[in-house]
């Protein structure tokens, strides 16, 4: 499949999870807004490499998720918290061997951790968790529906079991009898 159909495919889903994410937004503008936000994250242009990524990015804000939750929950977010959150979000990857999605958890604790005025530190905690959780979640059935149309409407070139290209393998198979 050609680049350009590729990247009008990546299009697509990104209205697709946009108008998702900003529905949820609308009911609940807190976790909707994180799903919106994770939906956009987690969808990839690269056909090939689409699933691995998004499981990637999805291991990502949920070790970032949990890590900041966590957090929340044993003491407010300050300077301490969230450096320690930070390494402690580094680590779990590094140990996972998650080298790839270091940086997004990383920053899925920073992001958890800050908390608007007016708003109790868990309710915010805890609505950026469950947001990124399923903005994460509706971004990859975005992306296995979307590669299971493609599976469908596009095949190519019939390629034998073999690997030999068609034309050749019938004529050694003409060559055999």
């Amino acid at each position: 499949m050609n680049k350009r159909k590729l990247f009008l495919i990546y299009l697509l889903e990104c209205i697709a999870g946009a108008g998702i994410g900003f529905y949820c937004f609308q009911k609940n503008a807190e976790a909707g807004a994180w799903i919106l936000v994770s939906i956009v994250m987690v969808l990839a242009p690269d056909r090939d490499e689409a699933i691995k990524f998004a499981v990637n990015r999805i291991k990502a804000n949920l070790i970032g998720a949990l890590v900041g939750l966590v957090l929340a929950l044993i003491h407010p977010a300050n300077i301490y918290t969230i450096a320690f959150g930070v390494v402690l979000a580094a680590t779990i990857c590094k140990l996972l061997n998650l080298k790839s999605a270091m940086r997004s958890a990383t920053v899925g604790v920073i992001l958890i951790s800050l908390a608007p005025a007016g708003k109790t530190f868990y309710e915010v905690a805890a609505a950026r968790a469950i947001g990124v959780a399923s903005g994460c979640t509706i971004a990859l059935l975005l992306t296995i529906g979307s590669h299971a149309i493609i599976s469908v409407f596009y095949k190519p070139a019939d390629v034998a079991v073999s690997g030999e290209i068609p034309h050749l393998q019938s004529s050694r198979i003409a060559e055999d009898h």
